[in-house]
């Protein structure tokens, strides 16, 4: 499909302050194909709404103004000649502030807060807190580390990722994997497996 919408005028995840009509615009294009005039059209909360059109390269700009007073969806559609049709929503949050903290340290066996502050000035003043905390383990000292994830479904393989943590006493040492209480879908235990193998010097 070769229709696409871009250019939205209200920058995502980012807050905009406003006292009167916000203008939002989003642009429908079609580099292969026409964009159909009549085809384009924006909708708030699913239902149509009066919107200003504009000729550009490869298709239109649609805006739409409106002075916010709560929560809404503001959604651009359009269509090029050979009935590709394309619809792209944007959600609104109107009235919040969203403060939370950032950690920056850490210890061994520390109790680290996390808190979350959120205010409405416009639509239900108030403010509401959340807040919790996590406690960091101690440190782990580990030649190797093995992470196994399973691939697509349970009757595939798994893959096995070593990772080592420092190459100090990488090289020229022999390593022993063992593989122990692994489960079938009846519960069956497979056997232990064992590998052993040395990395040689890269050099």
């Amino acid at each position: 499909m070769s229709i696409y919408i871009e250019n939205f005028s209200i920058p995502l995840q980012q807050e905009v302050y406003f006292t009167d009509l916000v203008s939002f615009s989003a642009e429908i294009k079609d580099d292969v194909y026409i964009v159909v005039s009549s085809g384009v059209g924006i909708y708030v909360n699913e239902k149509a709404v009066p919107f200003i059109q504009e000729t550009i390269n490869n298709g239109y700009k649609l805006t739409y103004n409106i002075k916010p007073t709560s929560n809404f969806d503001i959604t651009y559609s359009g269509i090029n000649n050979i009935n590709e049709s394309i619809k792209k929503t944007y959600n609104m949050f109107f009235g919040y502030t969203v403060l939370s903290n950032e950690v920056n340290y850490w210890e061994v066996y520390k109790e680290v807060p996390v808190f979350i502050k959120v205010s409405n000035n416009v639509t239900s003043v108030g403010t509401s807190y959340f807040s919790t905390f996590f406690e960091t383990r101690k440190y782990k000292e580990a030649t190797l580390e093995a992470t196994i994830t399973a691939d697509g479904s349970g009757y595939k393989d798994l893959n096995t990722l070593l990772r080592a943590q420092s190459t100090y006493f990488f090289y020229g040492k022999t390593y022993t994997i063992t593989i122990t209480g692994i489960k079938d879908f009846s519960g069956n235990i497979m056997p232990d497996k064992k590998f052993i193998f040395t990395i040689e010097d890269k050099n």
